[in-house]
């Protein structure tokens, strides 16, 4: 039940299946080489020594029907889905204790005690679900600091009975209602609700670590969550606990640090008027403390060989992990840096591995081809969606040749196919032209594609390309894709609208109003069963 995460000999007992995700990833972090002494001392109180509690609740008539319509999402009113859930958490804070409980706390009471630094730890959730590569629940469960051995029991009931939250529920009915679909062995789909029959089985653990009594703390991500450039080092910072900077009680410290080039990108000094630390006397706990001093509330709480250190380190968990890492962080009196926890960052927004660019490497600005001022659509594609897309592509361009596609699966080229979507790749297009020109050419168009190009983050002396044409893009391929558009047309069109907008604007109009009624007579009478989808949706599209 009690299982050591920093001692090498029991931390590979350590899964995420046994002490849940953040627990794992401490223990991993723990046996990586060069991170051993900056992690802080720490167990976890494994699933097996909540699955008593969670058998008491789900063996209760009255409490395993809450909490089987709180995961179904059944309870739909606030009032009812906040009382449902307050009498499971009170429910918790009463559950008995069996002997190995008693004697997992006991033994952990005595290591407080005894082996952490004033006799003070910090209790902390540690779901099987939590801290994955696609879902995090951050914030989502409770957080107990400054724990003294007396208080252990009270801090860990308050911990487990945080999965009884109503944010908990909320959050995973607002993944669930996202999409999260995955295929059985029959290629049917079901759905992925992370709180269902996998978290009737337990899946709940609790990490309890050794206190650190930061004088500086906060969050560094391993790659830019803003802008998802995997290049930047992004790092929050304020005094004392890190919590002031989770919570958002101060306004922290910023910084963006090029990790390839070993600078500075951005530094932004935060009004940090309070900082919360350890209450040092009997009983523990947190205090805040106003900051007086005018000076230091506008000072840069990291120094610059601070910063560096830890950039190394957050670096070198990424390297560990293989992914983008979003880490905490706290350092000491004595100014040694300990990591707190590291898990994936799951908001980057993320490309094929044939699109990104390696470190450093000259960046390839991407086009999102189905982004549009009037019809846009941000989710993954399908292969069928694929299919469609590239038809109406044809169809725009005047293209009646259904076997032709203008996107083939190569991102050096100006047009292509993703794995579940489709880009344009604008570096190549600003070998040849201005950003000014194509923000007037798209206005007409596309007000929202111009406000892009004219747009800062659209630099065309950073993303040009300086690559040569792809091989694909030769003199012969070019004739070929003329004559399949017809050009002569588009330009007799364009010439007239330039010479007399009005009446073809005119024209337009019957055009459209002629379409919408011929979509409207399609939409009544739905696919025929003679006709086919396919042979509907080009009907649909040529409209």
């Amino acid at each position: 039940m009690l299982i050591s995460l920093t001692n090498p000999s029991s931390s590979t007992a350590a899964t995420t299946a046994s002490v849940g995700g953040k627990a794992a990833s401490l223990a991993k972090l723990s046996g990586v080489t060069g991170l051993q002494n900056h992690v802080p001392k720490s167990y976890a109180l494994s699933t097996s020594f909540f699955q008593p509690w969670v058998d008491a609740i789900l063996t209760n008539s009255s409490s395993s029907n809450d909490y089987t319509r709180l995961l179904n999402g059944d309870i739909t009113e606030t009032k009812e889905l906040e009382e449902a859930c307050q009498k499971l958490k009170s429910q918790c804070m009463t559950l008995p204790l069996t002997t190995s409980q008693q004697t997992a706390l006991k033994e952990l009471s005595n290591i407080i005690s005894t082996q952490f630094a004033h006799s003070l730890a910090a209790v902390r959730s540690s779901a099987i679900e939590e801290d994955g590569t696609d879902m995090s629940y951050a914030g989502m469960f409770e957080t107990e600091l400054g724990v003294s051995s007396r208080n252990l029991e009270v801090a860990v009931r308050r911990c487990f009975a945080s999965k009884f939250d109503v944010r908990v529920f909320l959050y995973m009915r607002a993944s669930h209602d996202d999409g999260e679909t995955e295929e059985d062995g029959d290629g049917d789909q079901k759905n992925q609700n992370h709180g269902g029959t996998s978290d009737k089985a337990g899946g709940f653990a609790v990490v309890v670590m050794e206190m650190v009594d930061a004088i500086t703390a906060g969050v560094a991500f391993s790659a830019n969550p803003l802008n998802s450039d995997r290049d930047e080092c992004v790092v929050d910072s304020s005094y004392g606990l890190g919590i002031s900077v989770v919570d958002g009680s101060v306004t922290a410290d910023r910084y963006v640090y090029d990790k390839v080039t070993k600078k500075m990108v951005q530094q932004i000094v935060g009004n940090k008027t309070e900082e919360k630390r350890l209450c040092l006397v009997e009983g523990g706990g947190v205090q805040t403390i106003t900051i007086e001093d005018v000076a230091r509330q506008s000072a840069h709480s990291l120094s610059k060989e601070q910063l560096e250190e830890l950039v190394k380190l957050v670096g070198a968990v990424e390297h560990a992990y293989g992914i983008p890492i979003d880490v905490e962080w706290a350092y000491t009196e004595s100014n040694q840096l300990m990591l707190l926890q590291a898990r994936p960052i799951t908001t980057l927004f993320c490309l094929d591995d044939n699109m990104m660019t390696a470190a450093g490497e000259r960046r390839i600005l991407y086009y999102d081809f189905n982004i549009a001022s009037e019809a846009t659509t941000t989710t993954p594609f399908t292969h069928m969606d694929m299919t469609l897309y590239c038809r109406m592509a044809n169809v725009f361009m005047g293209i009646n040749d259904e076997d032709f596609s203008m996107f083939k699966k190569e991102p050096n080229l100006p047009m292509f196919n993703a794995e579940t979507r489709q880009y344009v790749n604008l570096s190549f297009f600003f070998k040849f032209m201005s950003t000014e020109y194509c923000a007037k050419e798209a206005m007409v168009l596309d007000p929202y594609l111009s406000s892009l190009f004219a747009s800062n983050d659209c630099d065309r002396k950073r993303y040009r390309s300086k690559k040569k044409w792809p091989k694909e893009c030769t003199a012969r391929n070019f004739l070929w894709l003329m004559r399949k558009i017809p050009i002569k047309k588009m330009y007799k069109t364009g010439k007239r609208f330039k010479k007399n907008p009005e009446k073809a604007k005119e024209e337009y109009l019957k055009v459209v109003e002629n379409d919408m009624a011929k979509l409207k007579a399609m939409q009544q009478r739905g696919v025929k069963r003679d006709e086919g989808l396919k042979q509907f949706s080009v009907e649909l599209l040529h409209c």
